[in-house]
């Protein structure tokens, strides 16, 4: 997501001007920080974000970029928050729909690593194209993980409406990174 009202031109370090987009505004406590991009990438094919701080001098706005670590945690603890909201709001909708055109069950029991009946609530599908059936469900047991969703999410592929079959640490790490991504688009992390 990108805040049209909120493009903005710096000098960079040869000292010419780039035009940046802010991606996030976020209040904490009394203060206001923004989340920006010049549309760098990175050496993951990624835009480079930026941290910064908005202050208010002589009634104009100006913009402290933000290089403290401590800060820039803070500002990603909040991100993270936001992440790990979403998902929880979207298992609670998942749980609640009672249509039966529903994809499938939006729970299920299955048998853990060591044989034991764990229920399991879905937290999405996921598609490539967008077209047909779904190619992925995602979905947790709500052990709580030290990741960006704050739980524990599987990834299976699927087969067709009532059969999956597991996928590889591989295909689920690439899954989740697309699914993570496409939160933070959702949620207007990044654009």
């Amino acid at each position: 997501m990108k805040y049209e009202d909120l493009s903005f031109t710096i000098k960079d370090s040869k000292g010419e001007d780039v035009i940046c987009d802010v991606k996030k505004v976020i209040p904490i406590e009394e203060e206001t920080y923004v989340v920006f991009t010049n549309y760098f990438l990175d050496e993951n094919d990624e835009f480079i974000m930026y941290y910064g701080k908005i202050n208010e001098v002589n009634n104009e706005f100006q913009l402290e970029v933000i290089s403290d670590e401590k800060t820039i945690s803070k500002i990603k603890e909040v991100e993270q928050d936001e992440i790990v909201s979403y998902v929880n709001e979207q298992v609670q909708e998942n749980l609640s729909l009672e249509d039966e055109d529903v994809f499938n069950e939006q729970t299920f029991i299955r048998k853990n690593e060591i044989g034991v009946d764990i229920e399991y609530s879905v937290v999405g599908y996921y598609n490539v194209d967008g077209m047909g059936l779904p190619e992925y469900m995602i979905y947790t047991d709500f052990v709580p993980e030290d990741n960006e969703f704050g739980i524990r999410l599987f990834v299976d592929r699927v087969i067709d409406q009532n059969n999956f079959e597991s996928t590889t640490a591989e295909e689920q790490e690439k899954v989740l990174k697309i699914y993570s991504t496409e939160i933070r688009r959702l949620i207007g992390i990044e654009g």
